[in-house]
């Protein structure tokens, strides 16, 4: 008797068990079914992104560019003794400041684009139709030195600045845009550097090496001390 009623008593779990179960199952499924928005509803995400007015900035790749080299002269200078040296560094590239998308008065002003720029890296930048050339200074470099045995020679580099852009929304009637600005900071540089010593070199002097120093460029020289 006890037996028997035992195994109603375990029988009758099992089935609660099973009721609550068969019970629950369908409201989580329910649950976990997303409810479709209404078309209106649905975010876009254009609009989470974009702000009216504002220049949104892509990849933006900074380069050593090397614009002028000297030709490559020979010195022995004994101890005791110190030379002035002046090297004339030539133009080996030209720059010009440009934005690949037609802008309109409509759109986005191009000092505005370089504007928003310089603060994005924090580089003073030339404006958009600028053209590069060299002054006097800059293509002239004057230096003194003592005791040397060597070839020299003279890179003068700037740093470009070139980076893609959108602009605008496509709301509220202002045009969506997108282009690449490249342009550079007005500042140049130079670097004087004695071909054969085996150091690790800028890209301006790496290039500068390749081009003057009668192949040593796999040996790449190192600047001046």
């Amino acid at each position: 008797m006890s037996t028997s009623l035992r195994s109603v008593v375990a029988l009758a779990a099992v089935l609660a068990a099973t009721s609550c179960t068969s019970h629950t199952t369908p409201t989580a499924t329910a649950k976990s079914t997303p409810t479709s928005p209404a078309a209106g509803d649905r975010p876009v995400a254009k609009k989470l992104t974009c702000r009216e007015g504002q220049v949104h900035w892509g990849s933006v790749l900074k380069r050593q560019t090397l614009v002028a080299v000297s030709d490559a002269q020979r010195f022995d200078v004994p101890a005791g003794k110190s030379i002035q040296v002046t090297f004339e560094a030539v133009p080996v590239r030209s720059l010009k400041a440009t934005i690949s998308s037609a802008l309109s008065r409509e759109s986005l002003d191009p000092r505005a684009a370089v504007a928003s720029l310089e603060e994005e890296t924090g580089i003073q930048l030339e404006e958009v139709g600028t053209s590069f050339s060299l002054s006097a200074g800059d293509k002239i470099l004057k230096t003194r030195f003592g005791k040397f045995s060597g070839t020299l020679l003279n890179a003068v580099g700037v740093n470009t600045v070139e980076a893609s852009f959108a602009y605008g929304c496509g709301t509220s009637g202002q045009k969506s845009m997108r282009g690449t600005l490249q342009t550079w900071a007005p500042v140049t540089y130079s670097s004087l550097l004695k071909c054969g010593i085996n150091e690790k070199l800028s890209k301006v002097e790496l290039e500068a090496q390749a081009l003057m120093c009668d192949g040593q460029a796999k040996n790449p020289d190192s600047a001046l001390q």
